[in-house]
C-alpha cells in the first residue's frame, strides 16, 4: 500500500486527568518555571478521565490523518489490552495501523497527564514497548 506519510516512533496509551487539587506555583528549583503541587497521602478527586493514544509518532499520524492524508504509523506496542486501545484510537483518526510492531515480552507504554487549572500538563510516562523500537523492526516494504 502507498502512504503519503509514515511516522516512526513512540506509541503509548494516554490518560488525561484534571483536578482543581493540582495547583501551580513558581518553581523553587528552576527559575522561570512552575511546579505542580498537590498534597501527598490524600485521595484527589478528578474529573472524568480522557483516554487516547499518545507518543510523537501516533500524534503526528493522527494529525496527518485528519488532514486527509494516507498516514501510517510504525511503532512498537505490546500484545495487551492497551495495544488494542492504541490501535482503535489511531483507526478512529484514519491512521493505518498494520505497520505496528508487536512486542510479546514488553507491555504497551502508558502515560498519565496531570492537567492543572490553566491547562499546564505534567506527564508521568512508562515508555514500555515503544522504547525498544529499532532499525530491525522496519519492514522491507517501507
Amino acid at each position: 500500500m502507498h502512504y503519503d506519510v509514515l511516522t516512526i516512533g513512540a506509541a503509548v496509551r494516554d490518560v488525561y486527568v484534571h483536578s482543581d487539587a493540582f495547583h501551580v506555583t513558581n518553581s523553587s528549583v528552576i527559575p522561570g518555571k512552575q511546579d505542580a503541587c498537590f498534597v501527598l497521602g490524600r485521595k484527589i478527586e478528578i474529573e472524568a478521565p480522557v483516554f487516547g493514544s499518545g507518543g510523537g509518532a501516533t500524534n503526528a499520524a493522527a494529525t496527518f490523518g485528519h488532514l486527509g492524508l494516507k498516514a501510517a504509523s510504525l511503532c512498537k506496542i505490546g500484545t495487551d489490552d492497551l495495544a488494542q486501545d492504541v490501535i482503535r484510537d489511531l483507526e478512529h483518526h484514519g491512521v493505518y495501523t498494520h505497520a505496528m510492531v508487536r512486542d510479546h515480552k514488553t507491555p504497551t507504554g502508558y502515560s498519565v497527564l496531570l492537567t492543572a487549572e490553566g491547562g499546564e500538563r505534567t506527564a508521568i510516562v512508562y515508555r514500555g514497548a515503544s522504547a525498544h523500537l529499532n532499525a530491525a523492526d522496519l519492514p522491507n516494504r517501507f
